[in-house]
């Protein structure tokens, strides 16, 4: 059974006129955190960017999920601030 996943895929920013990959969800299971798993888990998305010349990996999390903020942080993340709106439409 797996333990920690990562999903990614190659996106364009129409504001910075390129393209990037866009790391959709990270996820360790608790019982696990701390192994290394993480940062397995991001190296590989970040070596296929760098696989595809890509010089940029772009993700967010909550501001309430404080254990991905500090493990991001340690990897050497840099956070820019930004609101998400949603638009219910039923």
């Amino acid at each position: 059974m797996p333990v920690g996943y990562a999903t990614a895929s190659i996106e364009f920013s129409t504001f910075a006129a390129c393209e990037y990959v866009h790391m959709d969800c990270l996820f360790v299971d608790a019982s696990v955190r701390g192994n290394g798993i993480g940062e397995a888990l991001m190296g590989a998305v970040i070596g296929k960017a760098r696989s595809v010349d890509l010089g940029e990996v772009q993700w967010q999390t909550p501001e309430w999920n404080a254990g991905a903020i500090r493990f991001y942080v340690r990897q050497g993340a840099v956070a820019k601030a930004k609101q998400r709106f949603f638009l219910a439409l039923r």
